[in-house]
């Protein structure tokens, strides 16, 4: 496991440096943009939910590649509950996006959740900062070029596994999950699938944790109009959140759910009123770090590859 930590703490630490923010701590490479009135319409997730998905993001999620995943007997998997049941995978060996689909026919719920970065293309993908237009979705709107490339790797696949069950389970709600890289593209995944035909009757969620700024201002204002469930959670100090300099182009979306202590899951909503509240995470500036990044509630990204180190190895490749 030391090996696994290591890896991906040096890896998170290029991203960093290559970026800027591992210099001679600069307060003003945190500099958070100004609070602005935003009008939320996303309904407000419980902190219960917000727990409860940590399992799929920070949980199975790494179980990704491993025999724990597919035959859903690893011990996050297990901590879903007996109704969840695995569906697929999805894969694109290009951009290294990792991800699965789930079934639980007691909550008649659809999972979809992606890993974060983890294999080198992530790495490389994340450090794609130009803001490009979402083409086919809103061209009005900026978000961060890696990422939407990430979901593009990706959406074909996705959009087919999910036609195929509409079908069978026409009414149940698609629960979108990710965390790091994988809480990005799961955003931009979900806002994608709501935009087909085919799925704009849907009921959507959203949970994310560890997401990085993905879009401009005017992309916030546009995903805080939505009407789904969401949940972005930052877990005290953890910086990537708050890797990209947050200039004009960058602004979180949506109510954050932070956990404002070391080693607590006590967690405070803030910004249902403004864009990027300066009173919870952002408060916190510049002393954020890495470490923080890898658990969420208890649930630690290595706890998957404890189960499967070999495979966890494999996919660092």
């Amino acid at each position: 496991m030391d090996t696994i930590r290591e890896t991906l703490q040096q890896r998170l630490s290029a991203t960093l440096d290559a970026i800027g923010l591992l210099d001679p701590v600069d307060a003003a490479a945190f500099n958070n943009p100004v609070p602005v009135s935003t009008t939320q319409s996303l309904a407000l997730a419980t902190i219960a939910d917000a727990q409860y998905y940590a399992l799929y993001a920070l949980g199975a999620n790494y179980c990704y590649g491993s025999p724990l995943l597919t035959n859903w007997t690893c011990g996050p998997c297990r901590k879903l509950g007996p109704s969840v049941r695995f569906y697929s995978t999805l894969y694109n060996a290009s951009t290294g996006v990792a991800g699965f689909i789930t079934l639980d026919e007691e909550a008649e719920e659809i999972a979809v959740t992606f890993r974060g970065s983890y294999a080198a293309q992530n790495f490389v993908l994340d450090l794609m900062t130009t803001p490009v237009p979402f083409v086919g979705v809103n061209e009005d709107v900026r978000v961060h070029q890696g990422y939407l490339l990430c979901l593009n790797s990706i959406y074909d696949q996705l959009r087919a596994k999910l036609q195929a069950l509409n079908t069978d389970h026409p009414d149940y709600r698609i629960v979108f999950s990710g965390h790091s890289l994988g809480a990005a593209v799961a955003t931009l995944a979900l806002l994608k699938t709501r935009s087909e035909a085919a799925f704009r009757a849907r009921t959507f969620a959203h949970f994310s944790y560890g997401e990085p700024r993905l879009g401009d201002h005017t992309f916030a204002q546009w995903v805080n109009a939505m009407n789904w469930t969401a949940a972005r959670v930052v877990n005290y100090d953890d910086v990537v959140p708050h890797i990209f300099p947050p200039t004009d182009v960058y602004t979180h979306f949506g109510t954050e759910f932070w956990i404002e202590s070391l080693g607590s899951n006590a967690t405070r909503i803030c910004g249902r009123s403004t864009t990027e509240d300066s009173t919870c995470s952002n408060s916190v500036a510049p002393l954020y770090n890495i470490l923080e990044h890898l658990s969420y509630y208890g649930n630690s990204v290595l706890d998957c590859p404890a189960e499967d180190p070999v495979n966890a190895l494999l996919q660092l490749a």
